[in-house]
């Protein structure tokens, strides 16, 4: 299997830039990505002005220069003629900056670059193709209209690594004598399916007032999640939190001809995709925010909900998430597991840690047969699923263990060289339920006896009977 792990890409390779669809901004939302072009291209300081009324000033930039007074204008299927162009130099003159930028996402005109030529301060004129060149360079990948999307792919490590992080996951929560998890472990199927999604990456700034002031913020830089590519449903939070660090590399089928594998296709149109994120978004920062107004001792609620102009979507990555159906035995045992890697750890969505004998979920303590490969709970007081054999310490499950009598519990090749009569410890030992029913007994038989003593024995033995070591599986495990 291919793998990305140990390669440097190139910070400017798909993979890493960020991703914007042109087509899908409106014109406020061009302002803020031709900001973050100059910005990440280190002009200076860069303002963006209120979307009205700037008088041809978009954007200002506080260089070392000096200031340098943008337009920027997004009209991709028409041309820019020499009015703008004289537009901009009247406000270069009258900003007393050293020079202007138009900025277009479509052309311009012959005349506006003869007359732009003429001029002074200089007027620097950007259209599409060399707007193109300088998102590239600052590390944002623009997605022109009719082109399609670098597809990626999160990282799948090879079978040896997989089965490492497997056992150190299981060591870290169980006991294993004498064998390591890391000796038994055997990996016998792998699948992956190929689920298209979008990450989606953005910005959102946004205040509200009332007559009593500011009752509230929304501010969050570099918020994320993911977008299911076929339905356009928000994805789980978790999945978009494990996967936000994770390299990424372009998808290539050939990659994968020694696995199996399944994939689905992208089906959401960019546009289309761009309305769904910003739903998203805004429902995601709307707030039912509580303020009062002191003078008249009144409390108020107000819904705030932020608009579009607050938020900007800065990266759209077209992206597979590579979840793998993962089988593994442990000695006579089958497991199996479901989830998504990032290169470092496994985010599974299946109970791999679940007892074999009670099927609840095991926390810590537990206990890895040596015999027949069952994880089971360790030692405990009552009821115990999993103990280690006084002669030679090998961990064994209850159905794996023999019973030399006082407590003597041995596997199956000390019992036989004792040489003692031994028998099969019970499968279902029942303690719980005999210990403390007969504490209730006691404690109903001396009722009349010792009021003290009978509360006691009856409160113990409604605790014992009562008492669950069944511990409740977390909804996914970092593996």
């Amino acid at each position: 299997m291919s793998t990305s792990s140990g390669i440097i890409p190139d910070p400017l390779s798909p993979s890493f830039r960020e991703t914007v669809i042109l087509e899908t901004l409106d014109g406020y939302e061009f302002e803020k990505l031709c900001a973050r072009i100059f910005q990440k291209l280190g002009y200076g300081t860069v303002d963006v002005m209120p979307y009205s009324g700037d008088g041809g000033r978009d954007l200002l930039i506080h260089s070392t220069e000096g200031l340098v007074v943008v337009e920027c204008k997004h009209q991709p299927h028409t041309g820019i003629g020499r009015p703008v162009v004289q537009k901009l130099h009247s406000a270069v003159i009258s900003s007393n900056a050293i020079k202007g930028i138009l900025v277009t996402s479509g052309k311009f005109s012959p005349q506006a670059v003869e007359h732009a030529n003429t001029l002074s301060p200089k007027i620097e004129l950007v259209d599409k193709k060399i707007l193109t060149d300088l998102a590239t360079r600052s590390g944002i990948e623009l997605i022109l209209e009719g082109k399609s999307h670098t597809v990626l792919r999160y990282p799948l490590s090879e079978d040896d690594a997989m089965k490492n992080k497997i056992s150190s996951f299981i060591d870290r929560k169980i006991e294993s004598n004498p064998a390591k998890s890391s000796d038994i472990v055997k990996i016998s199927q792998r699948q992956v399916s190929f689920i298209p999604s979008y990450m989606i990456q953005y910005n959102i700034n946004s205040t509200f007032e009332t007559s009593v002031g500011v009752i509230h913020r929304e501010c969050l830089e570099d918020g994320i999640f993911l977008i299911d590519g076929n339905s356009g449903a928000l994805l789980k939070q978790e999945l978009a939190n494990h996967l936000n660090s994770a390299p990424l590399a372009v998808y290539n089928e050939s990659d994968f001809s020694n696995i199996q594998f399944s994939r689905s296709d992208f089906v959401i149109d960019d546009r289309s995709l761009t309305n769904i994120a910003k739903k998203i978004i805004i429902d995601r920062h709307t707030k039912n925010v509580s303020y009062s107004a002191r003078q008249k001792n009144q409390h108020y609620s107000k819904v705030c909900i932020p608009s579009e102009k607050d938020l900007f979507i800065s990266n759209i990555k077209q992206v597979y998430l590579s979840f793998q159906d993962i089988k593994f035995d442990i000695l006579k045992k089958d497991y199996e597991m479901r989830g998504v890697e990032n290169a470092q750890k496994f985010l599974s969505y299946t109970e791999m840690m679940k007892g074999r004998i009670c099927g609840s979920y095991i926390n810590n303590n537990g206990i890895l047969c040596n015999s027949c490969g069952a994880l089971v709970h360790g030692h405990r007081l009552l009821d115990s699923h999993g103990f280690k054999c006084s002669q030679c310490g090998k961990t064994l499950c209850r159905e794996c263990t023999y019973d030399l009598g006082l407590n003597n519990k041995v596997c199956k090749d000390c019992a036989e060289k004792s040489g003692k009569p031994v028998k099969p410890v019970p499968k279902n030992m029942n303690q719980r339920y005999i210990v403390g029913g007969g504490c209730l007994m006691v404690g109903v038989a001396g009722i009349f006896l010792n009021y003290l003593l009978c509360v006691i024995f009856l409160l113990v033995g409604i605790g014992i009977l009562a008492s669950d070591y069944r511990s409740r599986a977390p909804p996914f495990e970092i593996i």
